[in-house]
């Protein structure tokens, strides 16, 4: 079993919970193809690697958050999720 963290990823989810319009402001080298998430995922998942993080920019954030303090890291998640979803 792989837990796959895709990041952003192009798909209907955005259109389905109504932040297609917020989302669209978020830098285009963020955003990954969900086919080449798929194929990423599967591959880690062949390769027995339990916790797979999806593209290079992804698993550069994920690194970095590992150093910082955590309540940075955790106002820093809310402070952006709060100005993309406030739409």
């Amino acid at each position: 079993m792989t837990a796959l963290c895709p990041g952003f990823t192009r798909s209907e989810f955005h259109d389905v919970t109504g932040t297609r319009a917020s989302v669209r402001r978020l830098p285009w080298w963020l955003w990954m193809d969900a086919s080449a998430v798929a194929r990423q995922g599967f591959e880690a998942s062949m390769a027995g690697t339990p916790v797979y993080v999806t593209g290079r920019v992804n698993r550069t954030i994920a690194r970095l958050a590992r150093y910082l303090p955590r309540p940075v890291v955790l106002a820093l998640g809310r402070r952006t999720a709060w100005r993309y979803r406030k739409g």
